[in-house]
């Protein structure tokens, strides 16, 4: 999907020096995209400059300059790039490089000039690849569909907790995120929902399941979309690609202990980051992850300096837990820098972890 970056990122440019120009890139479209016959390619560019792109409308000093050609030519076309508006502190520009009349590759990339000192600079595209003149990117030109095709997306959603819409958005809709709502007709969690590509559409599609209002956190989804038929059913796919194997079936208990014999205790809790545990010392703690020396929590003989709980992990938890013990309700095990300890939960109702010791990692 076309990002739209409100901040900057500092990255290495490809070409020249940062000069005046403290960013450039998020271009779109990605190099090796397929781009459909005889349509017109959008193509945009950011640009950073610090107390000028900041204020509203384009920033003064500042221009953009789109450079293609096809592949296998010598000489590039230069295109100057139209201000398209304001995201966030960068200015957004875009031009268009003509419909494309036959198939191949076109090369491109774009080049900000600060007019203050003439230095230009190049980016990247929004998968991070250097785009510039002597590495530019490659857009394929591609036979557009020969007929309209029905395609249905299927997204499996038994792994989340369902709160509001389940939509699809995508290079079809504008990654539109309200445009297309899917719906589970069967009640199996299986949300579906058939778009209509007519003939002439680009055969490479890129979408991605929105819940709620917020997008699938992995990479695009790609397909093909395949006009030998006129319809066409892509296989169901779990939302944000989550595998059922990764999760717990039944309630797993699990019995910690750790050893803080060595330690001064006042206000014992062990934190995580699969619930029921939490990271008590930024959002607070309860009484279930709070640690005893009783004798009766896993904890062996009372008083002895090993304290422990008994926690149970409700069916559907994700196996890989990290955990961390606090002595006063503070972050205070010294552990490496975001280190924690680490088990995974298991598939019997009852699992015992080793003895840990407060501070060291087994």
């Amino acid at each position: 999907m076309r990002n739209f970056i409100a901040a900057f990122i500092l990255i290495t440019l490809a070409v020249g020096a940062f000069g005046a120009v403290g960013w450039c890139g998020n271009i779109w479209p990605n190099s090796g995209t397929d781009q459909p016959l005889g349509t017109a390619i959008d193509v945009y560019f950011q640009i950073w400059k610090d107390g000028v792109t900041n204020l509203s409308g384009r920033g003064d000093s500042i221009a953009a300059t789109l450079y293609w050609r096809n592949a296998g030519d010598f000489v590039w076309t230069e295109l100057e790039m139209d201000y398209f508006g304001d995201v966030g502190n960068n200015d957004e520009y875009m031009i268009s490089i003509p419909a494309p009349t036959t198939l191949g590759d076109i090369e491109y990339y774009c080049e900000a000039l600060d007019s203050t000192d003439m230095t230009t600079a190049t980016g990247q595209d929004q998968n991070f690849v250097d785009l510039n003149e002597s590495s530019p990117g490659v857009l394929h030109i591609v036979d557009v569909t020969a007929i309209d095709v029905m395609v249905t997306f299927q997204v499996d959603m038994s792994l989340e907790t369902v709160t509001g819409a389940v939509t699809l958005a995508g290079t079809f809709n504008s990654w539109n995120p309200n445009a297309d709502t899917m719906t589970d007709p069967d009640i199996d969690d299986i949300y579906t929902i058939d778009i209509l590509f007519p003939a002439g559409s680009n055969p490479s599609q890129t979408y991605k399941f929105v819940h709620d209002g917020t997008f699938e956190y992995i990479s695009d989804r790609t397909f093909s979309i395949e006009d030998d038929s006129a319809t066409q059913v892509l296989p169901v796919v779990y939302f944000n690609d989550r595998d059922p194997a990764d999760y717990t079936t039944i309630d797993v208990t699990v019995y910690f202990s750790v050893d803080m014999s060595a330690e001064t205790v006042t206000d014992p809790y062990i934190g995580g980051s699969v619930p029921p545990l939490v990271w008590g010392w930024d959002v607070g703690w309860n009484d279930t992850l709070r640690l005893f020396d009783d004798g009766v929590h896993n904890d062996g003989s009372a008083g002895d300096g090993i304290y422990g709980a008994i926690i149970t992990f409700p069916s559907g938890s994700y196996r890989d837990v990290e955990y961390k013990y606090t002595t006063d309700g503070t972050d205070n095990e010294p552990l490496p820098p975001f280190v924690n300890h680490l088990f995974m939960l298991g598939d019997l109702a009852d699992q015992y972890l080793p003895t840990d010791t407060f501070g060291v990692l087994s």
